[in-house]
Protein backbone atom coordinates (compact mmCIF):
# COMPACT_ATOMS: atom_id res chain seq x y z
CA UNK A 1 0.00 0.00 0.00
CA UNK A 2 2.74 2.25 0.86
CA UNK A 3 4.21 2.01 -2.29
CA UNK A 4 1.70 2.65 -4.41
CA UNK A 5 0.74 5.57 -2.35
CA UNK A 6 3.95 6.92 -3.52
CA UNK A 7 3.80 5.96 -6.85
CA UNK A 8 0.57 8.42 -6.45
CA UNK A 9 2.12 11.37 -4.62
CA UNK A 10 4.86 10.99 -7.50
CA UNK A 11 2.51 11.61 -10.48
CA UNK A 12 0.42 13.86 -8.49
CA UNK A 13 4.08 15.82 -8.06
CA UNK A 14 4.93 15.58 -11.69
CA UNK A 15 1.35 16.61 -13.49
CA UNK A 16 1.34 19.70 -10.74
CA UNK A 17 4.42 21.16 -10.63
CA UNK A 18 3.19 24.74 -10.95
CA UNK A 19 1.71 24.38 -7.80
CA UNK A 20 4.52 22.87 -5.82
CA UNK A 21 7.20 25.59 -7.39
CA UNK A 22 5.13 27.99 -5.21
CA UNK A 23 6.01 26.46 -1.92
CA UNK A 24 9.65 26.02 -3.27
CA UNK A 25 12.68 27.97 -4.08
CA UNK A 26 13.61 25.55 -6.83
CA UNK A 27 12.22 24.02 -9.76
CA UNK A 28 13.04 20.50 -8.85
CA UNK A 29 10.10 18.00 -8.70
CA UNK A 30 13.15 15.31 -8.25
CA UNK A 31 13.33 16.61 -5.12
CA UNK A 32 9.53 15.48 -3.63
CA UNK A 33 10.08 11.96 -5.75
CA UNK A 34 9.95 8.34 -3.63
CA UNK A 35 9.70 6.16 -6.57
CA UNK A 36 12.64 5.55 -8.78
CA UNK A 37 10.89 5.35 -11.83
CA UNK A 38 10.12 8.32 -13.79
CA UNK A 39 6.40 9.94 -13.32
CA UNK A 40 4.56 9.61 -16.52
CA UNK A 41 1.76 12.34 -16.69
CA UNK A 42 -1.36 10.15 -18.19
CA UNK A 43 -4.89 11.82 -19.86
CA UNK A 44 -7.52 9.07 -19.16
CA UNK A 45 -6.01 5.89 -19.92
CA UNK A 46 -2.84 7.38 -22.73
CA UNK A 47 0.43 9.10 -21.52
CA UNK A 48 0.27 12.65 -22.15
CA UNK A 49 2.04 13.84 -25.26
CA UNK A 50 2.57 17.33 -23.68
CA UNK A 51 4.35 15.59 -21.19
CA UNK A 52 7.00 14.17 -23.41
CA UNK A 53 7.28 17.31 -24.98
CA UNK A 54 8.42 18.82 -21.82
CA UNK A 55 10.60 15.46 -21.52
CA UNK A 56 12.35 15.30 -24.68
CA UNK A 57 11.67 18.49 -26.62
CA UNK A 58 14.57 17.67 -28.37
CA UNK A 59 13.33 14.77 -30.14
CA UNK A 60 10.73 16.76 -31.69
CA UNK A 61 13.36 17.94 -34.76
CA UNK A 62 12.48 14.48 -35.80
CA UNK A 63 8.72 14.35 -35.46
CA UNK A 64 8.43 10.27 -36.56
CA UNK A 65 10.76 9.18 -34.30
CA UNK A 66 8.54 11.38 -31.24
CA UNK A 67 5.58 10.15 -32.59
CA UNK A 68 6.81 6.32 -32.69
CA UNK A 69 8.19 6.70 -28.99
CA UNK A 70 4.55 8.35 -27.80
CA UNK A 71 2.53 5.19 -29.24
CA UNK A 72 5.05 3.02 -28.39
CA UNK A 73 4.74 4.19 -24.58
CA UNK A 74 0.87 4.67 -25.03
CA UNK A 75 -0.05 1.54 -26.52
CA UNK A 76 2.49 -0.91 -25.77
CA UNK A 77 4.02 -2.61 -28.71
CA UNK A 78 2.35 -0.81 -30.81
CA UNK A 79 4.52 0.32 -34.04
CA UNK A 80 3.28 3.53 -36.09
CA UNK A 81 5.79 2.62 -38.73
CA UNK A 82 3.28 1.68 -41.30
CA UNK A 83 0.88 4.47 -40.49
CA UNK A 84 2.35 6.58 -42.80
CA UNK A 85 2.16 7.04 -46.46
CA UNK A 86 3.92 9.33 -48.99
CA UNK A 87 2.68 10.44 -52.80
CA UNK A 88 5.26 12.08 -54.62
CA UNK A 89 5.35 13.76 -57.96
CA UNK A 90 7.51 15.27 -60.63
CA UNK A 91 7.86 18.98 -61.17
CA UNK A 92 9.81 20.10 -63.96
CA UNK A 93 10.94 23.95 -64.86
CA UNK A 94 7.90 25.86 -66.68
CA UNK A 95 5.12 23.85 -64.89
CA UNK A 96 4.04 26.82 -62.74
CA UNK A 97 4.77 30.38 -63.28
CA UNK A 98 7.38 31.68 -60.63
CA UNK A 99 8.75 28.04 -60.02
CA UNK A 100 12.36 27.72 -59.59
CA UNK A 101 14.03 25.58 -62.09
CA UNK A 102 16.86 24.42 -59.59
CA UNK A 103 14.14 22.80 -57.72
CA UNK A 104 13.22 20.74 -60.41
CA UNK A 105 12.59 16.48 -59.68
CA UNK A 106 10.56 14.64 -57.32
CA UNK A 107 8.28 16.17 -54.31
CA UNK A 108 6.33 14.14 -51.63
CA UNK A 109 3.93 14.56 -49.76
CA UNK A 110 2.52 12.53 -46.66
CA UNK A 111 -0.57 11.59 -44.40
CA UNK A 112 0.51 9.54 -40.76
CA UNK A 113 -3.01 7.71 -40.06
CA UNK A 114 -4.21 7.48 -36.16
CA UNK A 115 -4.15 3.82 -35.73
CA UNK A 116 -6.44 3.65 -33.51
CA UNK A 117 -9.49 6.45 -34.84
CA UNK A 118 -7.87 6.24 -38.46
CA UNK A 119 -8.06 10.25 -38.58
CA UNK A 120 -5.64 11.42 -41.56
CA UNK A 121 -3.38 14.08 -41.03
CA UNK A 122 -1.23 15.78 -43.92
CA UNK A 123 2.07 17.07 -43.61
CA UNK A 124 2.37 20.59 -42.21
CA UNK A 125 4.62 23.51 -43.04
CA UNK A 126 6.94 23.29 -40.18
CA UNK A 127 7.78 26.42 -38.91
CA UNK A 128 11.15 27.21 -36.90
CA UNK A 129 12.37 24.99 -34.56
CA UNK A 130 13.59 27.22 -31.39
CA UNK A 131 15.00 23.87 -28.90
CA UNK A 132 18.17 22.43 -28.97
CA UNK A 133 18.92 19.45 -31.02
CA UNK A 134 20.02 16.73 -29.95
CA UNK A 135 23.91 16.41 -30.24
CA UNK A 136 24.84 15.22 -33.65
CA UNK A 137 21.25 15.38 -35.23
CA UNK A 138 21.49 17.27 -38.53
CA UNK A 139 18.25 17.16 -40.14
CA UNK A 140 17.07 20.44 -41.08
CA UNK A 141 13.13 20.09 -41.70
CA UNK A 142 12.62 23.23 -40.45
CA UNK A 143 14.62 24.67 -43.52
CA UNK A 144 13.66 22.23 -45.95
CA UNK A 145 12.24 23.79 -49.11
CA UNK A 146 8.75 23.33 -49.26
CA UNK A 147 6.28 23.40 -52.44
CA UNK A 148 2.61 24.49 -51.58
CA UNK A 149 0.16 23.24 -53.97
CA UNK A 150 -3.96 22.28 -54.08
CA UNK A 151 -4.05 22.94 -50.30
CA UNK A 152 -0.91 20.46 -49.53
CA UNK A 153 2.71 20.42 -48.69
CA UNK A 154 5.61 19.00 -50.69
CA UNK A 155 8.83 18.29 -49.63
CA UNK A 156 12.28 17.92 -51.59
CA UNK A 157 12.12 14.33 -50.29
CA UNK A 158 9.53 11.61 -48.92
CA UNK A 159 11.43 11.55 -45.44
CA UNK A 160 11.01 15.08 -44.99
CA UNK A 161 6.79 14.67 -45.77
CA UNK A 162 6.57 11.75 -43.23
CA UNK A 163 8.08 13.88 -40.55
CA UNK A 164 6.00 16.83 -41.36
CA UNK A 165 2.80 14.88 -41.12
CA UNK A 166 4.13 13.50 -37.87
CA UNK A 167 4.08 17.06 -36.73
CA UNK A 168 0.81 18.06 -37.87
CA UNK A 169 -0.39 15.09 -35.92
CA UNK A 170 1.43 15.79 -32.83
CA UNK A 171 0.16 19.74 -32.69
CA UNK A 172 -3.16 18.40 -32.77
CA UNK A 173 -2.73 15.72 -30.36
CA UNK A 174 -1.48 18.65 -27.78
CA UNK A 175 -3.82 20.20 -28.51
CA UNK A 176 -6.70 18.79 -27.75
CA UNK A 177 -4.70 17.58 -24.57
CA UNK A 178 -5.89 21.35 -23.55
CA UNK A 179 -2.43 22.20 -21.92
CA UNK A 180 -2.72 25.62 -24.47
CA UNK A 181 0.77 26.47 -22.83
CA UNK A 182 2.74 23.30 -24.24
CA UNK A 183 0.64 22.96 -26.73
CA UNK A 184 1.89 26.52 -27.97
CA UNK A 185 5.44 26.86 -26.90
CA UNK A 186 6.12 23.78 -29.09
CA UNK A 187 3.26 23.94 -32.15
CA UNK A 188 6.16 22.21 -35.11
CA UNK A 189 3.72 23.52 -37.57
CA UNK A 190 2.53 27.27 -39.05
CA UNK A 191 -0.83 26.20 -39.43
CA UNK A 192 -2.93 25.93 -36.45
CA UNK A 193 -3.75 23.00 -34.67
CA UNK A 194 -7.76 21.78 -34.71
CA UNK A 195 -10.14 19.58 -32.77
CA UNK A 196 -11.37 16.12 -33.92
CA UNK A 197 -14.66 17.31 -34.97
CA UNK A 198 -13.11 20.37 -36.65
CA UNK A 199 -12.41 18.39 -40.06
CA UNK A 200 -15.36 16.75 -39.76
Amino acid sequence: MEAAAARVIDLYAESNKKEFKKFREDDSVMALRYCVEDPEIVVGDMISIASQMEKFAWRLHTPSNFMYNWWKGREKGLSVKDCYHSQDRVYKHGDHEGWCGDHEGWWSTATFTDPITSEVFHSGLVGKMKWKKREGENLTLDQAHVHIEDGKVYYQNARFAKHAAAARAIDCYAFREGDDEVAKKYQLCLEEPYSENAMG
